[in-house]
């Protein structure tokens, strides 16, 4: 749910009319909001045993990766075509965290 509320608040931002200065300090809340998903993703299972746990957890962990991309304008989980159903998976992550964190040192 709270995934949910960053993500409609992220989508909005781009109709927000504001200052130089407002706008920096937007960027700083988002560079905030990614290296804490990113810390999420370094430090919690990408996939755990069982049905109905895996089934929530693996939602999670999706919603934490399209927040991600969303945040920082990639698409590793949703890709641009849309024919593509990519399921979320350790290989997907492995390659999307670097590119990730090369958007907060930019």
């Amino acid at each position: 749910m709270g995934l949910k509320k960053l993500q409609d608040y992220r989508r909005q931002r781009p109709l927000v009319c504001a200052t130089k200065a407002r706008y920096d300090q937007l960027e700083k809340q988002d560079r905030q909001a990614v290296r804490y998903l990113i810390h999420i993703l370094e430090t919690t299972p990408w996939s755990i045993a069982g049905s109905e746990n895996a089934t929530v957890h693996h939602a999670y962990i999706t919603e934490v990766a399209r927040t991600l991309d969303l945040f920082t304008g990639q698409d590793h989980v949703d890709p641009k075509d849309l024919r593509q159903n990519l399921p979320v998976t350790d290989v997907l992550l492995r390659k999307a965290l670097p590119d990730w964190r090369a958007w907060l040192a930019r």
